[in-house]
Parts: structure tokens; C-alpha cells; sequence
């Protein structure tokens, strides 16, 4: 906890079968973290000074990024979440990559703020997608979003979706073919 690394940080193709806690760890360079498999994963108050690549990773259970600071891209592409995410008050300076990512249970984006590109593109949240209060300050693309379980409805089955409840957008928003639970947002 509160580590500090000065270097590049090259995991990939890691397993980690344990917890790994980074909380508060402040990273100064680059971290390639992509296509590890995690079982447990903390990065509660972290903050990423270069790009950080977490591309087609697994995330076993919950992965806890709330509060934590990306100043530099942030790529999550294909990335799996199968016990949901929580990166509750986030701040995202330069582009956040989530496309194709798979949230399998619920995510949080509460009061995350964008700076610049949020790409959501081709996402599929099984679960709920919950934005509320985030502030778009840059381009948002959310095209071709999927939402809810995979296969046949039932009658009566409870909607999923991405709920965008008293979000902002500062810039262009696309959610071209998405399917979503509810929305509400504004532009500001």
C-alpha cells in the first residue's frame, strides 16, 4: 500500500491467484498490466502518471480503481470484469479505452470525471452501467453498447442498462446503435 515505483512496470502475462493491493501506490512511468489474469485487484487512490495498459486482462472479482488518478491514457480494450468494477470518483486525464471491455456484474462510474475521450464503444454491461454524476468533459463514444444478459429474455426479466442519471457533457456524445436501460443527462 502507498508503494511508489520510479520505472516501467511490465507484468504481462501474469496470473496472480492472491490479492494484489496497490491502494495509493503512485505509478511514475509506464505499466503494461495486459492480458493478466486477476484474482482479486486493489487500486483504491492509485495514481498513474504514464499510460497504463490493461488490454484483455480478467478480472476474477471485484477490481476496486475508485478515487483513483489516470494522468496519462488509460486502456481497458476487451478488457473482463466478471465480478463488476468500482471506479467510483476517478479522475481520467487523457483518454480512457474501454472498448469491447465485458462488465459482468455491476460497474461503478459515480462521479468519475472525463477530461478527455471516454470510449465505451462495443461495450457489453450485463449488469448495471451506473454513470451517475459523471462529468463528460471531453468526446464521449458509447456506439454499439450492449446491455443485459446474453441469450433469450424472459417475460418480466428486470432491465439492465447504463444509467447516465445527472451526468454532463461538455463535448460531442455518441451512442449510435446502444441499447440502454434508461438515460438522462445534460449537456453543459
Amino acid at each position: 500500500r502507498g508503494e511508489t515505483f520510479t520505472k516501467e512496470v511490465d507484468l504481462r502475462d501474469a496470473d496472480f491467484q492472491d490479492e494484489i493491493v496497490f491502494d495509493g501506490a503512485v505509478f511514475h512511468s509506464n505499466c503494461q498490466m495486459d492480458e493478466i489474469n486477476f484474482d482479486h485487484a486493489e487500486f483504491e487512490g492509485a495514481e498513474f502518471k504514464g499510460d497504463i495498459n490493461f488490454r484483455s486482462s480478467i478480472f476474477d472479482k471485484m477490481a476496486n480503481f475508485s478515487h483513483a488518478t489516470f494522468q496519462a491514457e488509460s486502456i481497458f480494450e476487451g478488457t473482463r470484469f466478471v465480478q463488476g468494477a468500482d471506479f467510483e470518483g476517478a479522475i481520467f486525464h487523457k483518454k480512457g479505452a474501454f472498448e469491447r471491455a465485458r462488465f459482468e456484474q455491476n460497474v461503478y462510474f459515480n462521479r468519475v470525471e472525463f477530461n478527455d475521450v471516454a470510449d465505451f464503444d462495443n461495450c457489453h454491461f450485463e449488469e448495471h452501467g451506473d454513470f451517475r454524476n459523471v462529468n463528460f468533459i471531453g468526446p464521449v463514444e458509447f456506439r454499439s453498447v450492449r446491455s443485459g444478459p446474453e441469450g433469450p429474455k424472459d417475460k418480466g426479466q428486470e432491465l439492465h442498462g447504463v444509467h447516465l442519471t445527472s451526468s454532463k457533457f461538455g463535448a460531442q456524445a455518441d451512442f449510435g446503435e446502444s441499447q440502454f436501460g434508461s438515460f438522462s443527462g445534460q449537456y453543459i
